[in-house]
């Protein structure tokens, strides 16, 4: 249905549409988070200056896991300490990074609350981390920021590249108005065009650089 939303060109953002069209007239409120002492201690000690949370369920969402990798390399060389979230052991992030794995949703609450900056796709975490008031960036490609994260404007800054005009068509066909083809089943162009030197200038924006500007490839 919210597909429809941008066919038609709603103004409502997500949750708007949302309570629309199940009636629902009051103003939203955060929703209290209450996690067991343990997983809170827990999550707060193995937390770190930014979380990065590279996966998601659905392929044409997820930014390329290289991208992620570059992006935790080139924070970890500004002098930042940087946590990779993950549900299961993923060997493109083992070695060089410290991994966060299979820890239950209290202990992730509690390390997002504790962390500076949160980054990933349009996915799960990047609402619940926005939620909890955490600054935090989410990358996207056949998404749109503004109607996804509307309603947490403050805490979650859309990294949204638009390089070849196809950005946020929400998988909506050509004849739907959208640019969707088959190729972006198996991965987002726009997201394959939104370089890991690109976000990480964002992160720096908002936590402030320490070395000195990054210098150019090549």
């Amino acid at each position: 249905g919210y597909e429809t939303a941008v066919k038609n060109k709603s103004p409502l953002n997500y949750l708007q549409w949302i309570a629309h069209h199940l009636g629902i007239t009051a103003p939203p409120k955060r929703p209290k988070i209450l996690c067991d002492p343990m997983n809170r201690e827990l999550g707060k000690k193995a937390s770190g200056d930014v979380l990065i949370f590279p996966h998601g369920v659905w392929e044409p969402r997820v930014w390329p896991n290289n991208y992620f990798v570059e992006l935790a390399s080139l924070l970890i060389n500004e002098g930042y300490k940087v946590r990779i979230v993950m549900k299961e052991r993923d060997y493109a992030f083992f070695m060089p990074f410290h991994c966060i794995v299979s820890k239950p949703w209290a202990f992730i609450a509690a390390a997002i609350q504790s962390s500076k900056l949160v980054i990933g796709n349009d996915s799960g975490p990047a609402h619940m981390s926005g939620t909890l008031r955490t600054k935090t960036i989410a990358i996207h490609g056949p998404t749109q920021g503004k109607r996804i994260f509307g309603h947490l404007q403050k805490e979650v800054v859309s990294v949204e590249k638009k390089s070849i005009g196809c950005g946020g068509c929400h998988c909506l066909s050509e004849k739907e108005g959208g640019a969707w083809r088959a190729s972006c089943e198996i991965g987002c162009h726009e997201l394959y065009r939104t370089f890991p030197e690109e976000v990480f200038e964002k992160a720096v924006s908002i936590l402030g650089r320490k070395r000195g500007p990054l210098l150019p490839m090549g």
